[in-house]
């Protein structure tokens, strides 16, 4: 079988969990994860806009990469913790991308160019035609966890 793609993100995998009480904090949590590998192709250049937006991440942008093996391979979590009173509202997120954690305390000038990178892709995943509905609320999910961080993120400025 040959493995062509057609949008720029092959072997997508989206996930998610509930958990109570665990984690980086003792509040209730929602943790998603997509996993994918990105590809230039003629419907886009996912792995260059990737490339392209890791060099903006800081010297040491290479560790954004999963490893020189697979640097077309993305592994991204989103965690939004509950309001212990109110389970109904978000309170915060945090992220991993390629196993490197941040929140709206890493330094803005590398948090703004991975909010955009995943904002994008996710925004870009959510448009995939064979999506489950729990998926494209996975994927809805992450969209709001990264709006509502960069919001905070850019009042913050």
């Amino acid at each position: 079988m040959n493995n062509i793609t057609f949008t720029g993100i092959n072997n997508l995998k989206i996930g998610q969990a509930f958990l109570k009480n665990k984690g980086l904090c003792d509040k209730p949590q929602r943790v998603v994860k997509i996993t994918c590998d990105l590809c230039d192709d003629f419907d886009g250049d996912d792995l260059s806009f990737y490339k392209t937006q890791s060099e903006k991440f800081g010297k040491n942008y290479k560790q954004y990469f999963a490893s020189d093996k697979t640097p077309n391979k993305i592994e991204m979590f989103a965690a939004r913790f509950f309001d212990t009173k109110n389970l109904g509202n978000m309170t915060e997120s945090n992220f991993i991308l390629n196993g490197f954690h941040f929140d709206n305390n890493t330094d803005s000038k590398i948090i703004l160019p991975i909010y955009t990178f995943i904002a994008q892709l996710s925004a870009k995943i959510s448009k995939k035609p064979n999506l489950s509905n729990v998926q494209k609320d996975c994927v809805d999910f992450f969209n709001k966890a990264v709006n509502d961080e960069a919001i905070k993120l850019i009042e913050k400025i």
